[in-house]
C-alpha cells in the first residue's frame, strides 16, 4: 500500500488516469495507521504489567535510530545526485541528521520519527487503558469525536475553545497517531464470536463507509463550499473505518500464503525504507512514457518488487540490523 501510494506520479494528471490515481489513495490512505495498529497489536498485547523504561528503550530506539541515520545519508545524497537538492543542502542536511531529514526525496523517513516518539512515550502508558474494555471503549470514543472535529474545525475553528492563533482545543491529545496502537490491541484482542462471512461483510461495509467519506471530502473541496484536506489525513474519520476494517479482517480471519507471505512480513519495514531508491533511480522514469493507468500499475508494480529484491539483498549484507532495523 505504501509503494503504490508513493509510486503515483506528481503533477497534474490526464483525466483517464485521475480516477485511478484518487482510487489509489483513497485505497492506501490506511497504510501508516496499519503500521502503527500492528505495532500496538504486538507490543501493548504483551505488555500487562509497567513497561520497564530503559529495557524498552535500549531494545526498540536503536532499531530506528540507526535507519534513519543511515538512510537519512542515502536520500541525502539521492537527492543531490538527481539534482532535487543543492550542495549546501546536503550539507546542512548531512549535519543536521537526525534533526532534519532529506526532504526532497527522503520524506518517508518521517514515520521513523513518529515511531521513535511512539516508542519514547510508552513506557508512560498505563496499561489500564488498553487491557481494560471499559477505559479502552473510552478512549477510542473520545479519539474518533477527536477526530471529526478536526473536519469541523474546517468550519470555525474556535470549537471547544480552538483558538485561530495557536490551533489548540479540548480535545488536542486525543486526536493523534497514537490512538491507532489502542485500536489495533482492542481490534486484535476483542473476542468477535459471529460467523467469518458476517465478519467479512460487516468489515467491507465498513470499507466502502470510509471510503464514500473520503471521496464526500473530495467533493466538498471540488465544489469550493469549503477547502480541506481532512479527508486526505491519517486522523480522519475514512483513514480510522478503512484501516479498522482491514486490521479486522486480517486479524480475524486464517490466511495462508506460506513462505511468500512470510517473507514480504519479514522484508516489510526494509522494503519500506528503501523503496524510494528504486522510485527514483529506475521506475519513475517510466512517466516519461505516458502517465496512463496501465503505466501507473506497471511504475507501483516494478517498485515493489524492485524495492523487495533490494529488500532481500540488504537483509543478507552484514551488520545488516543497522540498516534495516531487523
Amino acid at each position: 500500500m505504501v509503494v503504490c501510494l508513493h509510486s503515483l506520479p506528481a503533477g497534474e494528471l490526464s483525466t483517464e488516469s485521475r480516477y485511478l490515481y484518487y482510487c489509489v489513495i483513497a485505497v492506501t490512505r490506511p497504510c501508516v495507521p496499519l503500521f502503527l495498529m500492528i505495532t500496538g497489536f504486538l507490543l501493548l498485547r504483551k505488555q500487562k504489567t509497567e513497561i520497564d523504561a530503559e529495557l524498552f528503550w535500549k531494545k526498540r530506539i536503536p532499531r530506528v535510530l540507526y535507519p534513519l541515520l543511515i538512510w537519512g545519508v542515502i536520500y541525502a545524497v539521492l537527492a543531490y545526485a538527481y539534482n532535487k537538492a543543492e550542495f549546501s543542502t546536503l550539507i546542512y542536511t548531512l549535519v543536521l541528521l537526525p534533526v532534519r531529514y532529506p526532504q526532497e526525496i527522503g520524506g518517508i523517513l518521517w514515520y521513523l520519527y513518529t515511531l521513535i516518539g511512539i516508542y519514547l512515550f510508552l513506557p508512560y502508558l498505563s496499561p489500564k487503558t488498553w487491557t481494560n474494555r471499559y477505559y479502552s471503549s473510552i478512549f477510542i470514543g473520545i479519539w474518533c469525536i477527536a477526530s471529526f472535529f478536526t473536519f469541523l474545525r474546517d468550519w470555525d475553528s474556535t470549537l471547544l475553545c480552538g483558538t485561530t492563533a495557536y490551533n489548540y482545543d479540548v480535545l488536542l491529545n486525543f486526536s493523534g497517531l497514537l490512538g491507532y496502537l489502542i485500536l489495533g490491541c482492542i481490534l486484535g484482542e476483542s473476542n468477535i464470536h459471529i460467523p467469518s462471512i458476517r465478519l467479512i461483510l460487516i468489515s467491507i461495509a465498513v470499507f466502502i463507509t470510509g471510503i464514500v467519506l473520503f471521496f464526500s471530502g473530495m467533493l466538498v473541496n471540488h465544489t469550493g463550499f469549503i477547502m480541506t484536506a481532512y479527508h486526505m489525513s491519517f486522523y480522519s474519520l475514512p483513514a480510522i473505518l478503512t484501516a479498522a476494517s482491514i486490521f479486522l479482517i486480517i486479524s480475524k480471519l486464517k490466511w495462508g500464503g506460506g513462505k511468500i507471505i512470510s517473507l514480504l512480513s519479514k522484508l516489510s519495514f526494509q522494503i519500506y525504507l528503501c523503496h524510494m531508491v528504486i522510485y527514483t533511480v529506475a521506475t519513475r522514469y517510466l512517466y516519461l512514457l505516458s502517465q496512463s493507468p496501465i503505466i501507473i500499475i506497471c511504475v507501483m508494480c516494478s517498485t515493489f518488487i524492485g524495492a523487495t529484491g533490494l529488500a532481500w539483498l540488504l537483509n543478507k549484507a552484514p551488520y545488516h540490523k543497522y540498516i534495516t532495523g531487523a
